[in-house]
């Protein structure tokens, strides 16, 4: 294990908000509240999450204020339909997030996707010069949108791929360092039986892919050992793999690894104790070059904001130790 290089911790998604923000996004939606008051209030926990990311590879304020994933891009890229009108400019019936308890708005896509590039740049905060962005992955996106205008997944991925790529320019000016793909709909499909590869998958992470930037693509609630093969021939830097999930963290990659040591969907909190074995217990057993981060296995949305902090510092806390 003396090998191995922990390069710090960083978050895998969106964060919850606190419940005073919760009212405070209430009152500004039912009109007794100012848009004012809203950005101060998720200013407020922005510099809480931040404040506990102590050592941390990449920072991420968990991007609040943009209330789903897919949200700020299906605004702001062109190819979606849009009201443009007062209040909600999003198209697309409100449908579950996988299955939890949470929902998202379904962007319609009715043109080529494409961008200017500083639209990305413009809904995520300035926190210094390392930090993170989320996204989904081009396979995800392609999954979780409604497709009115390519019927054909690789080339709405490609654009879509290309659009970020086109974006990471302005992103670096604004200090960030590193774009993380997540991708939800791999796990989820592959547990009802139903996942099928598209042999265009590493092409499209490949496509993202910025000089200056680090591209890592996550796996929630996917086993390990079955989602490696997917990015193994991409250009992306590293792979983060599911510690929570999987029945084996036994795995064998030539990518810098991301683990999940912390349960997104959770509330109990985890010990450095905990990590420590988890972390461990992939290392002993995996075969990788030995360049390693942690973090929660899945987004810290699910869970009250207070517990999102604690398990943020407990990432904090451990700190390489074995």
């Amino acid at each position: 294990m003396s090998d191995h290089k922990f390069l710090g911790a960083m978050l895998s998604g969106l964060a919850s908000r606190s419940n005073a923000t919760a009212r405070v996004h209430r009152a500004f939606r039912d009109g007794y509240a100012t848009e004012s008051d809203f950005k101060s209030a998720i200013g407020d926990d922005e510099k809480e999450i931040v404040a506990r990311q102590d050592g941390f590879a990449y920072l991420s304020a968990g991007q609040l204020d943009w209330l789903d994933i897919l949200r700020p891009i299906a605004r702001s890229f062109r190819g979606f339909a849009s009201r443009r009108s007062a209040g909600e400019d999003s198209v697309g019936p409100v449908t579950r997030w996988f299955r939890t308890n949470t929902f998202y708005r379904k962007p319609l896509v009715n043109g080529r996707i494409d961008c200017e590039g500083g639209e990305l740049s413009d809904v995520v905060p300035a926190l210094g010069s390392n930090s993170v962005i989320f996204l989904p992955s081009p396979y995800s996106f392609s999954r979780l949108v409604e497709d009115r205008f390519y019927n054909d997944g690789r080339e709405l991925a490609k654009d879509y791929a290309g659009a970020i790529a086109k974006s990471a320019p302005r992103l670096y000016e604004k200090g960030y360092r590193c774009v993380l793909l997540v991708d939800h709909t791999v796990g989820y499909e592959r547990s009802r039986g139903c996942f099928d590869a598209p042999e265009w998958y590493a092409e499209s992470i490949s496509a993202v892919k910025h000089d200056g930037m680090v591209l890592g693509v996550s796996f929630p609630l996917a086993e390990a050992a079955a989602v490696l093969p997917l990015v193994e021939q991409s250009r992306a830097d590293f792979v983060g793999v599911d510690a929570i999930f999987s029945n084996s963290v036994a795995v064998e990659t030539k990518k810098d690894v991301m683990l999940g040591v912390v349960d997104g969907a959770s509330t109990g909190i985890e010990s450095i104790g905990t990590i420590g074995s988890t972390v461990r217990e992939f290392l002993s057993g995996s075969d990788f070059p030995g360049r390693y981060y942690i973090g929660p296995n899945d987004r810290l949305y699910d869970v009250p904001f207070e517990t999102a902090l604690r398990k943020i510092e407990g990432l904090a806390a451990f700190k390489g130790a074995l």
